[in-house]
C-alpha cells in the first residue's frame, strides 16, 4: 500500500515516485534492493537435498565394501571320489555354462587320478557308462558325511518310547 507521493517541486522530480513501506525503509539508494535470486539455507528442499546426497554417497560406499559382510567358511578337506560314490556330470556341454545337461550316476571305475567311468541310466534302457574328468562331476555326500567332514558329529535320530 503506499504511503505517499512525491511532488513536482523537488529538483530530482519526484512527483512520480510513490513511496512504499519498503522503500521508505530502504531509501533511495537502488544497490540496496533486493535483486535475483533469494537462497535460504535451511529450507526443507535443502535438507531434503542434503540428506539424498549423503545417502547416495553412504550407499555407493557400502556396495564397495559389501564383500566384507560374507562370512567366509573354513576351508575344508574334500575328499576324493571312489568306486561307489554317486556324482553329479556334466552329461552334454553346450556352448555356455547354463546350455550344460547334468546327469546323476555311480561311479563304477578310477580309470586314472584324473579320469573316472561312470555308470548312470538313460530313459529306461540298461545301464550305460561314460568316462568323465574329475572337474567336470560334483560329488554328492551323505548329510553324516558333511557333518563329520566340518566336525561336527552327526546328530542321534529321536528315539519316541
Amino acid at each position: 500500500m503506499p504511503i505517499a507521493r512525491g511532488t513536482s517541486t523537488a529538483p530530482s522530480d519526484l512527483g512520480w515516485e510513490i513511496i512504499t513501506p519498503n522503500r521508505l525503509k530502504l531509501g533511495r539508494n537502488n544497490f540496496r534492493s533486493l535483486e535475483g535470486e533469494i537462497r535460504i539455507d535451511y529450507c526443507p528442499q535443502s535438507q531434503l537435498e542434503r540428506n539424498r546426497d549423503i545417502m547416495r554417497e553412504w550407499h555407493t560406499i557400502f556396495f564397495h565394501r559389501l564383500y566384507l559382510l560374507v562370512p567366509v567358511l573354513p576351508k575344508v578337506n574334500a575328499r576324493e571320489t571312489e568306486v561307489g560314490d554317486i556324482v553329479l556330470f556334466v552329461f552334454s556341454d553346450g556352448g555356455s555354462k547354463r546350455d550344460n545337461v547334468w546327469k546323476i550316476g555311480r561311479v563304477r571305475q578310477i580309470v586314472s587320478p584324473t579320469t573316472i567311468s561312470i555308470q548312470y541310466s538313460h530313459g529306461g534302457v540298461a545301464p550305460k557308462q561314460i568316462i568323465r574328468s574329475v572337474r567336470s562331476t560334483v560329488l554328492i555326500l551323505s548329510a553324516g558325511e558333511i557333518a563329520s567332514s566340518i566336525g561336527q558329529e552327526e546328530e542321534a535320530p529321536l528315539q519316541i518310547p
